[in-house]
């Protein structure tokens, strides 16, 4: 007696083109690399990108180089490269800003109010003034006393000079 293959498992019809292109390769990497933000998935579709984002000497760099040539005799190569931070440790929370395009002439004419919630203790408002500013880091490090001076607990206030941020 015969047993019909659908009372075993379910399947679903689709078709995959000859050449493949329907489908691209991903990879991920998991990195302890804190320039990747906790919880969330950076997605690059280039070594330069990875360059770009991580630093040319950096190991993500390195892994990217190998990866994005695909595998020997391959007719297609990797779309792109995911990376997910893990981190060994108890890791505090943070908050990255977006890419500044900006000269220090214009950072250093922002003059202004900053409002920070941390770890439920409100700053209120606090008055930066970066005219004073000698280079980004400066400026974070300017923002990082102005906004301390607000707070019980202490903020670290860094600026990425590979992210611009």
């Amino acid at each position: 007696m015969s047993i019909n293959v659908d009372s075993i498992i379910s399947t679903v019809a689709g078709i995959i083109e000859p050449s493949g292109d329907r489908l691209d390769f991903t990879g991920m990497v998991v990195t302890t690399s804190s320039q990747v933000p906790i919880g969330v998935s950076v997605k690059l579709a280039s070594l330069l990108q990875v360059r770009d984002y991580f630093g040319n000497g950096s190991d993500e760099a390195f892994i990217a180089e190998k990866y994005f040539l695909g595998f020997d005799n391959s007719t297609r190569k990797p779309a792109k490269i995911a990376f997910y931070h893990h981190s060994e440790v108890d890791t505090a929370g943070f908050v990255r800003g977006g890419s500044l395009d900006i000269t220090l002439a214009e950072l250093q004419s922002y003059v202004g109010t900053l409002s920070v919630d941390s770890d439920g203790d409100a700053s209120g408002l606090v008055n930066v003034d970066l005219s004073g500013a000698t280079s980004f880091s400066n400026a974070a490090t300017v923002i990082e006393s102005a906004l301390n001076a607000g707070l019980p607990s202490s903020l670290t206030v860094i600026f990425n000079s590979v992210l611009k941020a």
